[in-house]
């Protein structure tokens, strides 16, 4: 919901799940470049959709299996505002192991590009089960 988004890293790749609920966004969807003369980068924070803004909010449920290994990351748009994808698979490689590690980098080297904004994130990695449980 927002601007918040959720990612995949599985076997080296990273994968958005969640689609930006912005003007922005809805504007690259609809293939607009400009709006009366402004870049559409200045639509990036006006949010479609957030928690408490509304009556009522739209929420989109996905489903898939997850596999051991998987990392998950939730994170604000402060962090990707800065940090594009491929800075962030680069660093989720490098820093696979430890997942505190992975983070601390990830915060580092948003405020060296001075993020404009606050950054927050949350990781989650899936690991394969030592027992199985008998039914």
């Amino acid at each position: 919901m927002g601007d918040s988004r959720l990612y995949l890293f599985r076997k080296g790749e990273l994968k958005q799940l969640t689609v930006d609920q912005t003007v922005a966004q809805e504007l690259r969807d609809k293939g607009v470049d400009h709006k009366n003369g402004k870049h559409i980068s200045s639509f990036e924070h006006v949010l479609t959709n957030a928690l408490g803004i509304q009556k009522e909010c739209g929420i989109t449920v996905s489903h898939d299996v997850v596999q051991p290994g998987d990392v998950h990351l939730l994170c604000s748009d402060g962090l990707t505002g800065v940090l594009d994808d491929k800075t962030i698979a680069s660093m989720l490689s490098q820093h696979s192991g430890v997942l505190e590690g992975v983070v601390q980098s990830l915060f580092s080297a948003s405020l060296l590009r001075a993020a404009p904004d606050n950054i927050s994130a949350a990781m989650i990695r899936s690991e394969l089960s030592s027992k199985r449980e008998e039914a």
